[in-house]
């Protein structure tokens, strides 16, 4: 073999060489990724939500310390909770989620602006557990009241005509026993003489909870939740890039988070309304909570993440059961409930703002 043809199979056994002793390596590696346990998604965790603050069964679990979930960035893009679309009546764009209405033990609608919609993750969980079949039918900036919106223009006809609108629904659906409300605790309505913002919303929730059939047996009134501040999304991110808590770090004193709910003070004084106040889960009696064993609170100043309302659930479907027996509500069929129409679902958003 001439000089040049021993230099070049030199290079070629070293060059083999290498690529053999990268496989090596390389299958090492994967061999030990592959021994190494997955870690398991924030919402997977024990104690993850709502259920770190559970008071009756107290849940701890300190590797949630330092966890956001979703991130403030995702939080905003997330989809709601899944609902299944039927089609539109008026300026109401109603959809289904619960269980199937050929098992349904009971039938039951959640209404009321934005701030209701962000329930129906909570709601879903209650409506599954229960056996019901449930409508949504919500729309930005209209909750179900009979008050008049103080910003002029078209929104405010199109609320007045929503409100018709679902009022006629009820009408037509006799078969809806039970409805899930809330609405913005903030929301500026036209007052009449000297009366206070909040007697007059209160009044206006009043008011349209007359007007509804007698078919409607009962109304769960959901207290409005937290307000973000408008640092807290700055303080949220700081905390998590500095490795301290976000959820104390941030915390907003309740006073002027959690604002008084006339919704919930209508309902106190009427015969057919109950309240859930599930507001204990993420504030104190100083302090709301922006971040929750992990899960992020609000998804923008005034809504709540569909994470978080998923672990509200067990704890709506705990206040629902101290409401006792609901009327309308049949024994289960032989068959069951079966599951949320809304799980493989087409998700609708809600009406046009």
């Amino acid at each position: 073999m001439s000089r040049g043809g021993a230099r070049a199979h030199r290079g070629r056994a070293l060059r083999l060489a290498f690529v053999a002793t990268l496989a090596t390596v390389s299958a090492g590696s994967m061999a030990g990724a592959a021994a190494q346990p997955k870690a398991s998604a924030p919402t997977e965790q024990r104690c993850f939500g709502a259920p770190s603050r559970d008071t009756v069964t107290r849940c701890r679990n300190p590797a949630l310390r330092l966890v956001v979930s979703p991130t403030p960035t995702e939080a905003v893009l997330a989809p709601p909770s899944p609902c299944v679309g039927d089609k539109s009546i008026g300026l109401l764009y109603p959809c289904r989620f619960g269980v199937g209405e050929t098992v349904a033990r009971d039938s039951v609608a959640l209404v009321g602006d934005s701030h209701a919609g962000h329930w129906r993750a909570a709601v879903n969980y209650v409506a599954l557990q229960r056996g019901w079949t449930a409508t949504s039918m919500t729309r930005t900036g209209c909750g179900f009241s009979m008050a008049t919106r103080a910003e002029p223009g078209p929104d405010r006809t199109r609320c007045i005509a929503w409100n018709k609108d679902l009022r006629n629904w009820f009408r037509d659906h006799p078969e809806v026993h039970t409805i899930f409300v809330s609405a913005n605790a903030t929301v500026k309505v036209l007052q009449k003489g000297a009366g206070s913002q909040f007697v007059a919303r209160r009044n206006g929730f009043t008011r349209a909870w007359k007007l509804l059939p007698r078919t409607v047996k009962r109304i769960i009134v959901l207290r409005d939740v937290q307000s973000r501040a408008l640092s807290t999304l700055d303080c949220i991110e700081g905390a998590m890039a500095k490795k301290r808590p976000p959820g104390t770090s941030c915390a907003v004193r309740r006073t002027s988070a959690l604002r008084p709910d006339s919704q919930a003070s209508a309902a106190r004084s009427f015969k057919r309304a109950r309240v859930a106040d599930l507001s204990a889960f993420s504030c104190s009696r100083r302090l709301c909570l922006p971040v929750v064993g992990g899960a992020l609170v609000n998804k923008d100043r005034t809504h709540m993440t569909t994470t978080f309302a998923k672990t509200l659930g067990p704890y709506l479907l705990r206040q629902v059961a101290t409401f006792g027996p609901f009327p309308g509500e049949r024994a289960p069929s032989a068959m069951g409930p079966t599951g949320s129409t809304g799980a493989t679902g087409t998700t609708r958003a809600e009406g046009p703002a």
